[in-house]
């Protein structure tokens, strides 16, 4: 697909947007798919007969709408929906950090390596779920910044 565009120069914002946009599509549905398998961890201590983590439920669900926000944003060029993605997926990654820190999730499966079982492999999985969000995360912040600085009309000078 060619991207470039014979116009009044300015070829190349028009190419960063569209590649901006098709690599914030990719992030997009890879965060989600973590988000998706986060709310399944949560929601696990149901089949158990346990109650589920409210945190960890409001944090996939936060994440989940605010990506959701990011998807419309993009498809319509909009940047405050776009800003408002960035802040609320930015919240809900920095609510996982602080369950993961709250649970000690993460230095419990490091410390019970030998003892596999199935709760020492799901809190495995959690973990390995919240540094792929969190570096997920890091690519979706620079490439929405990105992305608004295209955007947004060049300012003129005077």
């Amino acid at each position: 697909m060619d991207l470039t565009l014979v116009s009044n120069g300015s070829e190349s914002r028009y190419t960063k947007v569209a590649i901006g946009k098709q690599r914030l599509r990719t992030l997009v549905i890879l965060l989600t798919l973590v988000y998706m398998s986060s709310l399944f961890h949560a929601l696990l201590p149901i089949l158990k007969e346990e109650s589920p983590s409210i945190f960890a439920i409001s944090y996939a669900a936060l994440g989940a709408i605010s990506l959701l926000i990011g998807e419309i944003g993009r498809r319509w060029n909009r940047i405050n929906l776009l800003i408002i993605c960035l802040v609320g997926s930015s919240i809900a990654q920095v609510l996982s950090v602080l369950i993961a820190v709250r649970n000690n999730s993460i230095l419990q499966v490091i410390q019970k390596r030998n003892d596999r079982g199935i709760d020492e492999k799901m809190g495995l999985f959690a973990a390995a779920a919240g540094v792929i969000g969190l570096v997920l995360q890091i690519l979706i912040i620079v490439t929405i910044t990105s992305l608004v600085g295209n955007m947004s009309p060049p300012k003129r000078a005077s």
